[in-house]
């Protein structure tokens, strides 16, 4: 790269913060998610001085298993995890960060927290990825940032009603290197990675009669079984056949019960050849089942994945349904997908390249910073 093109790289020379963690903290501090952010903006020519909050993940779990309210309480302020962050906001340039790019809950904004925020941060901007079935949890978090950055589409109206344009539209996206495909599968198998909760179990078991199938999960275990089972009773008054539960219980004696790396992910990926996501979620304020885009979404198609997804509408703008990826809307139009992949005829292969092709051309981290910091 010449200096004439380094110096035209929007963030040349800038000092950047950035404080996040993985997709979840149940996985190991070095997950896709803040790796391939950061190696977005390193790209686009910022000097970035990360924190990444997953280092201090036991920390932060024990403090939500007490049941904490979001829009009131907030970390010890002797904590281990908001010393070390006040540490970090104050160390760094003498003059501070021209930018703070944060994934911030209101538990973490204790009032002096804020206020090195702000002495120290030009241009401050929160990047959570659960607006939507989270947002009591982001309230201070609204009028503390500058700039709020929401991938989901569903949130976005109320955002906007709160905020006006200090919120912006900016869906998620994955890294190519950190996703390089590793090998392609001789024979297609259904790779489910994910926890395990609503009609997942039912519908993972019944698909599973049709397609060979890795889940891998919190919740894949003979007790999660049996909650499923139960919770269709109960709530819909529905019974499952023999043969349905039969095989929820063996594909759950089968799951990998664990979450999984990014890397081993990608190994996974190999040997599968197809993948599949699911799009609901529990607005916790309302209890009300909401659908939205998930990182693997992207992730998957990156990895050269043939992936199945519900139809929504940033997936059908961001993919050529068919043709880069494969998507449903109903549990019998899934399950025509993997008895047509079965028999043969769908290339999914054919797939998976269109898909990582596609991923890399429009769908990298730092394709999508890019057009927000020029």
């Amino acid at each position: 790269m010449t200096s004439t093109e380094a110096h035209r790289r929007p963030l040349s020379g800038a000092n950047v913060a950035l404080v996040y963690g993985p997709g979840s903290l149940a996985v190991e501090w070095a997950a896709g998610l803040p790796r391939g952010i950061e190696r977005a903006l390193l790209e686009l020519g910022a000097n970035v001085h990360t924190f990444t909050t997953a280092h201090f993940k036991n920390h932060i779990q024990a403090f939500y298993r007490t049941r904490p309210d979001p829009t009131t309480d907030r970390f010890p302020s002797d904590s281990p995890f908001i010393r070390d962050l006040l540490a970090f906001l104050r160390g760094g340039p003498s003059d501070g960060f021209d930018v703070v790019l944060g994934y911030l809950y209101d538990t973490v904004l204790l009032d002096e927290v804020v206020d090195v925020l702000q002495s120290r941060g030009r241009r401050l901007i929160n990047y959570p990825l659960n607006l939507l079935d989270q947002p009591h949890h982001f309230g201070r978090a609204l009028r503390v940032f500058g700039e709020t950055w929401c991938a989901e589409e569903g949130a976005l109206s109320n955002l906007r009603a709160q905020i006006g344009d200090r919120v912006h539209y900016v869906p998620m996206a994955s890294d190519p290197f950190i996703f390089r495909p590793v090998g392609v599968a001789e024979e297609p198998a259904l790779l489910f990675v994910g926890s395990a909760y609503g009609h997942r179990i039912e519908w993972l078991g019944r698909l599973s009669s049709r397609l060979p199938m890795t889940v891998s999960g919190m919740g894949f275990d003979p007790r999660g079984v049996a909650q499923s089972v139960a919770r269709t009773l109960v709530r819909e008054r529905r019974v499952l056949g023999p043969a349905t539960v039969w095989r929820m219980t063996q594909m759950g004696l089968r799951a990998i019960r664990r979450p999984i790396s990014d890397e081993e992910f990608v190994r996974l990926s190999a040997t599968h050849g197809l993948s599949i996501g699911f799009s609901d979620v529990r607005q916790e304020s309302t209890n009300l089942i909401l659908h939205k885009t998930r990182l693997r979404d992207y992730d998957a198609p990156m990895t050269g994945l043939c992936h199945m997804a519900r139809r929504l509408p940033e997936l059908e703008q961001h993919f050529a349904p068919g043709e880069e990826m494969l998507l449903y809307g109903s549990f019998e139009e899934l399950e025509d997908l993997c008895d047509r992949i079965r028999g043969g005829q769908i290339d999914w292969r054919a797939i998976g390249r269109r898909a990582r092709a596609r991923s890399i051309q429009d769908h990298t981290w730092t394709k999508r910073l890019e057009p927000l910091f020029s």
